[in-house]
């Protein structure tokens, strides 16, 4: 349930959703997620070519939004944070063949 009109602001677009109370910007070009705040309504944000000013039912808050180049940091940090992640699941996973295969030996042995 959008709210408001959308905003551009460079080259992310804003908007609010009434129905969550939560305002989120996305890259223009790409539609991915830019910025994301549990605050907002309505209008979503204002700028003075600086800081974006979020408006909320009550409130005012002011961000720096992110450079693509910070994005594009946060990206490669979340690949490899997953590549992590299945790594150590594959550990996981070896571990657990191993000990299964201990144990069908053991009870050969009996």
């Amino acid at each position: 349930n959008i709210s408001g009109a959308a905003t551009v602001v460079g080259d992310i677009v804003y908007y609010s959703n009434r129905g969550n109370g939560d305002t989120q910007g996305m890259w223009a070009r790409t539609g991915k997620r830019a910025f994301h705040s549990s605050r907002g309504a309505y209008n979503p944000v204002v700028s003075d070519g600086e800081t974006i000013y979020l408006t909320g039912y009550s409130s005012v808050a002011a961000f720096m939004p992110k450079s693509a180049a910070q994005e594009r940091r946060a990206a490669e940090r979340a690949k490899k944070k997953a590549a992590a992640k299945r790594k150590a699941a594959m550990k996981r996973k070896a571990a657990q063949k191993r000990r299964a295969k201990r144990r069908r030996a053991a009870r050969n042995r009996d």
